[in-house]
């Protein structure tokens, strides 16, 4: 087992390839911590990255915490997942410029399999991963492609974190327009307004930046727009992503779930902030203010709040900012805000963050994968425009 192999397993078999060839995907998910360990003691890094070993402990801290207050019920669970993504970064920690070309071509065929997977699943109608839970048919506009990791909304989230850094790298334009269209077009196969919605707006916020910054739109990237319109018509006309149109961004079914679920901050007092809460109130309070009676909270923040309480947020935020900030800090302020901040806000529209690892793994590879420098010295020149960046080399 190498890094390399790591990176696919972590990437292809996600929590519905596991239940659809009968492999415990939380069995899998130990067994692939222990790989990470294996590899990163192999090649003398275990303790090289000192933030995120302190963000293991804390988290097994506060975990072991939960669970003799809580039970083990629902807390392991969410254990495996926070504790999942720092020991698999562990490996990551350095990384030669041989390594990072074919982890960048890994991630690549991942995002493309990624789409083709969605598009196919909406062009035939069908899902081709087994469920925990029964899903809404093709001849209805609710219907969802599913792909390797959990819900829709998972693999909406980690499509639209690949395209961000796709879309604000310094590949040529025709080759990240074209991914790009490829991955709106799986958007609208997920369903996921929210992700439909970012997606335009990180769009138009990069055709602006373009106007300002040379002072007038390039003939491509009308046609791209041109093109990306056409597709785009035609896919809604056809049904596919209509849950927008025929919903709203806003709607009492969903959003207003998601919405409501925050009023539940309004029953915690201040021990229930630092501490958390009881899987019981979880359950009462829930029902009360959403209507939602199996305790889910459809908010990663919610969840980590009940099961952790306000300290804990407060480490794992401080923490994982410090992990991202060495790469983030070699992209132009602009574009590490706009990519930062474009994740966080689709992140919070739904739990994906504490029922699966791989969306946060996702954001912090891409975050050094797409480090300008590292970029260039990773592949191909000309896939890539000429580029002025920080000479200092970053630290992996």
């Amino acid at each position: 087992m190498n890094s390399k192999t790591l990176l696919i397993l972590i990437l292809f078999i996600g929590s519905n390839i596991a239940r659809t060839i009968g492999i415990d995907y939380k069995l899998f998910q130990i067994i692939i911590m222990a790989f990470a360990i294996a590899i990163a003691c192999k090649n003398k890094i275990i303790f090289h990255n000192k933030t995120i070993i302190t963000l293991s402990i804390i988290i097994l801290l506060f975990g072991f915490h939960a669970i003799s207050l809580y039970g083990a019920e629902g807390s392991l669970g969410i254990l495996l997942t926070l504790l999942t993504t720092p020991i698999l970064l562990i490996p990551y920690n350095r990384i030669t410029s041989k390594q990072g070309n074919i982890y960048f071509k890994i991630l690549c065929i991942f995002f493309i399999s990624e789409c083709i997977f969605a598009i196919l699943s909406t062009i035939t109608g069908q899902i081709f991963v087994k469920l925990p839970f029964e899903a809404a048919t093709f001849n209805t506009t609710e219907f969802r492609a599913y792909t390797f990791h959990g819900t829709s909304l998972s693999d909406a989230l980690i499509v639209t974190t690949i395209m961000s850094f796709i879309l604000y790298s310094p590949l040529r334009e025709k080759y990240k327009i074209c991914m790009w269209i490829i991955g709106f077009i799986s958007i609208l196969c997920f369903n996921c307004r929210a992700a439909i919605v970012m997606n335009v707006g990180l769009f138009i916020i990069y055709i602006l930046r373009n106007i300002l910054k040379n002072g007038r739109i390039k003939f491509s990237l009308i046609f791209f727009i041109i093109l990306i319109s056409a597709i785009s018509y035609y896919i809604f006309k056809a049904g596919v992503g209509r849950r927008l149109l025929e919903h709203g961004l806003y709607d009492e079914n969903s959003a207003a779930v998601r919405t409501n679920t925050l009023l539940v901050l309004t029953e915690l007092n201040l021990e229930d902030f630092i501490m958390g809460i009881p899987k019981n109130l979880r359950i009462v309070y829930l029902y009360n203010y959403s209507g939602n009676a199996n305790g889910i909270s459809e908010n990663f923040w919610i969840d980590f709040l009940f099961e952790y309480g306000i300290i804990f947020i407060f480490f794992w935020f401080f923490l994982y900012y410090r992990i991202c900030y060495p790469f983030l800090k070699y992209y132009s302020k602009t574009n590490a805000f706009i990519l930062t901040t474009a994740f966080a806000i689709l992140a919070s529209t739904n739990n994906s963050l504490s029922t699966t690892f791989v969306p946060l793994f996702v954001f912090i590879i891409c975050c050094y994968l797409f480090v300008p420098k590292i970029l260039y010295s990773i592949i191909d020149k000309k896939y890539l425009v000429a580029l002025k960046y920080k000479s200092k080399n970053p630290k992996s």
